[in-house]
């Protein structure tokens, strides 16, 4: 059921982005700081984050975007020192808002449903599954030029799931910032 949702607003996404009043597409890199105690145990506190982020303006100030971010890392098991490795994908469909600060900067607040993807090996296991949550972000776009722009942003992952009857947390806070064009 979430992947079809997934699909929808995907799909919902691109129809959008074909008659909207504008366009972007920014990569991005950020430090994803994980919520998960077991997570820092073995991996540390987080990581980077690459990622690729695509908005498109609908009407005024609200634009719908899409984004995609890839994580991984390698660590060690606490007692027995095995390596772990965990890779996890996230992707993101939402909506943002945006008001004018200057003639320059912008701000923007940003809310959509998550979807990551995840897999770990560790002790000769290996686990495959995903989890839906939500991001809620906010950002401030400072424009380089009429296309070039250029935004930090800070938002919350929150996606939980449950392995062996044990919780784990798959989100946390990123900050990072993107480089974005205007299309």
């Amino acid at each position: 059921m979430k992947k079809i949702l997934l699909l929808v607003l995907g799909i919902s996404l691109l129809v959008t982005a074909s008659w909207a009043k504008g366009f972007s597409l920014a990569p991005t890199i950020s430090y994803l700081g994980k919520d998960d105690a077991g997570f820092k145990e073995v991996y540390g506190s987080g990581g980077i984050q690459p990622g690729l982020r695509a908005e498109a303006v609908v009407w005024k100030g609200l634009s719908i975007y899409a984004s995609y971010g890839y994580f991984s890392k390698k660590g060690t098991t606490p007692v027995l020192e095995e390596e772990a490795k965990t890779t996890q994908h996230s992707i993101s469909l939402g909506a943002a808002w945006r008001g004018t600060l200057s003639e320059k900067m912008s701000w923007g607040i940003y809310a959509g449903l998550l979807h990551i993807r995840y897999q770990e090996e560790a002790l000769g296991e290996k686990i495959k599954d995903g989890s839906s949550g939500l991001e809620l972000g906010a950002l401030l776009d400072y424009n380089l030029s009429e296309k070039i722009f250029l935004f930090p942003f800070l938002s919350y992952l929150a996606a939980n799931d449950t392995i062996d009857d044990i919780k784990i947390k798959l989100g946390g806070f990123k900050a990072g910032f993107g480089l974005g064009v205007r299309l």
